[in-house]
């Protein structure tokens, strides 16, 4: 009778596991995905680092009537969603006053062509952190193979001499096709293999929700099937207890 009560004692023990590493199993399989985002491209050094002394005007620079404008290139290697942006920009002298665009770009033969996503920013940002990060609201598809580009624009050249926005450099040697404007992104010229250093920026791809993958469904079914099996055979033991 004792080794029948331990034996009944040791299935209870071992059902209680089961379902704990099952329902442990499950909760990581559906939280897993949720907290992971790729990287589609970046330039910054390890932990974001890059040049925070050099770097090329964005609105006034330092040439008269100039509205200047500044853009680089990146090529997903997979087709993904348009996640959010991290960028490196400072002020020169004091922050301007008006608003600058940051904008995701489609190509246009070799320079920034027509806006997919922009995002409007002001100077007072970047008083207490040059380095932004915008979140897209759109999460536009982001095809393999294809070139895009990331461009800061300025409405005007700012009416005070030096009061522009710096896009900081990269340290991390990329040398990524570029285009610049000195009037405001209105015309774009390429200046690939001059010499120019482009500015530092991150783009990462949509983060996956919580609903699960195939894949991830092929994992959960065989756990939630003998979680069910067990339920059963519980209803079939009259006064069966847990």
């Amino acid at each position: 009778m004792n080794q029948t009560m331990k034996a009944i004692k040791g299935r209870k023990i071992m059902t209680h596991r089961f379902i704990a590493t099952a329902a442990t199993a499950l909760f990581a399989c559906l939280l897993v995905p949720a907290l992971s985002a790729g990287t589609i491209f970046t330039n910054f050094g390890p932990l974001f680092t890059y040049d925070t002394l050099n770097g090329t005007f964005i609105g006034n620079d330092l040439n008269p009537g100039d509205n200047a404008a500044e853009g680089a290139s990146f090529t997903p290697a997979t087709s993904t969603l348009f996640g959010s942006l991290t960028i490196a920009l400072s002020c020169f002298n004091n922050c301007p006053v008006s608003p600058f665009t940051v904008s995701l770009d489609s190509d246009s033969s070799g320079v920034p062509g027509s806006a997919i996503e922009s995002f409007s920013v002001t100077g007072a940002t970047l008083d207490s952190n040059p380095l932004i990060t915008l979140t897209s609201s759109l999460n536009s598809p982001l095809l393999a193979g294809i070139q895009y580009w990331i461009a800061v624009t300025t409405s005007d050249a700012n009416a005070t001499a030096g009061d522009s926005i710096v896009w900081n450099n990269n340290t991390v040697g990329d040398t990524s096709a570029q285009a610049n404007s000195v009037d405001g992104g209105t015309t774009w010229s390429s200046i690939s293999g001059l010499y120019q250093t482009p500015g530092a920026y991150e783009v990462d791809s949509l983060a996956p929700t919580t609903t699960p993958e195939p894949g991830t469904w092929g994992l959960m079914i065989p756990s939630i099937a003998m979680l069910g099996a067990i339920g059963c055979q519980r209803r079939k033991r009259p006064g069966s207890t847990v």
